[in-house]
């Protein structure tokens, strides 16, 4: 073998071990994640880089919403370490999932919140002790179509009910006025 057909070749093979090793870095790291994965059927829009859990004063008192000021609800069946929703579960319910920068708009907390691990992976961040998630019944700002809903959907005896989520991290179980359900209850 002539001497530059050798170097080319060696050459040419430490780049492709070097491109491999990059590709498999790069997924990864991804992959180990939690802010870059959100869960199957989630259409939550979340940021890789920063999330908001803010309150917003509606019907219900005032209440934790989400970055897009969507209403947050809990799970009355979920323990602080873990969802009792999953599967199907979460496309109904998305989890309202850890990112890198978590911020919170006061009254809310730091002290307060933790994070539980889903089957995926993905971290879904938990405030005094309620894992959050949103409905996706609730297609506008200041609705509250999850509120009181049985947990599973369809049984004569449900294990829990979904609640909208006070700014305390309790769970809101009636509405000062409940004329706003399903419109826009925010008082702004």
């Amino acid at each position: 073998m002539k001497p530059y057909k050798f170097v080319k070749a060696a050459v040419s093979t430490v780049a492709f071990v070097v491109i491999g090793a990059l590709v498999l870095s790069a997924c990864s790291s991804s992959a180990s994640n939690p802010s870059s994965t959100v869960a199957a059927g989630s259409s939550s829009g979340l940021s890789t880089q920063s999330y908001t859990l803010g309150v917003k004063n509606t019907s219900y008192g005032k209440i934790i919403v989400d970055h897009n000021s969507m209403t947050l609800y809990m799970l009355t069946a979920d323990t602080p370490a873990g969802s009792a929703c999953t599967g199907a579960c979460l496309n109904i319910w998305p989890p309202v999932l850890y990112t890198s920068t978590l911020n919170l708009q006061a009254p809310l907390k730091k002290s307060l919140v933790t994070t539980i691990t889903l089957a995926s992976g993905a971290k879904q961040i938990v405030y005094n002790g309620h894992p959050l998630y949103r409905y996706s019944g609730d297609t506008k700002i200041g609705q509250f179509n999850g509120e009181d809903l049985p947990f599973p959907i369809g049984v004569t005896h449900p294990t829990g009910h979904w609640y909208v989520m006070g700014e305390s991290g309790s769970p809101v179980t009636s509405s000062v006025s409940t004329s706003s359900k399903g419109s826009s209850g925010y008082n702004y």
